[in-house]
């Protein structure tokens, strides 16, 4: 097994080790293991926690490191489309994106001017990844789609609450 990954494996059974600690506990020089906590903070499988000021030692305190547990973003799509599924099977995607989008405007109770629901409209689809604009138009202001990465990559189910998420920031942004 590489070095890296027996490092990596050490400080995931710990809250946070410090160089000396893995030094220590692997038998292995600190000058090593730096390398090797470089080559991890590099991969974000690692981050760095800074000392806390309150320490009364002598000397530099001692930077601990601490595991990152990422998920890739195949196994987030996999979750995704599982949990979509099971919502699905009970409720419609329909009805999931309309509750989306009533939990989104519950932190927003003030009363919006029509620039406003518009340009919260256009925040929110970019917050999911749609890319939406906006432009004036001869009979008032014209909301536009520009691109929806959920039709082509994502299962249908997903495209259903999405299309449903615009078609609801549409009739907001249209003041209905």
């Amino acid at each position: 097994m590489e070095t890296s990954q027996l490092i990596l494996d050490h400080i995931s059974l710990h809250e946070s080790r410090s160089v000396s600690e893995i030094s220590h506990a692997m038998g292995l020089t600190k000058a090593d293991i730096r390398y090797h906590l470089g080559i991890l903070l590099k991969k974000n499988k690692i981050i760095v926690i800074p000392p806390n000021g309150n320490n009364k030692q002598i000397g530099r305190p001692a930077h601990r490191y601490q595991y990152v547990n990422t998920p890739s973003q195949t196994s987030l799509l996999t979750f995704l489309e599982i949990l979509c599924r099971y919502l699905i099977s009970h409720t419609s995607p329909e009805e999931i994106g309309e509750e989306i989008w009533a939990n989104s405007l519950k932190a927003n109770t003030r009363q919006l001017s029509p620039l406003a629901r518009l340009e919260y409209s256009v925040t929110f689809l970019k917050k999911i990844g749609v890319d939406a604009t906006w432009t004036a138009g001869k009979n008032g202001p014209l909301f536009h789609v520009v691109t929806n990465p959920y039709k082509e990559r994502y299962p249908q189910s997903q495209q259903g609450i999405v299309d449903t998420l615009i078609q609801k920031a549409i009739q907001f942004a249209e003041g209905k």
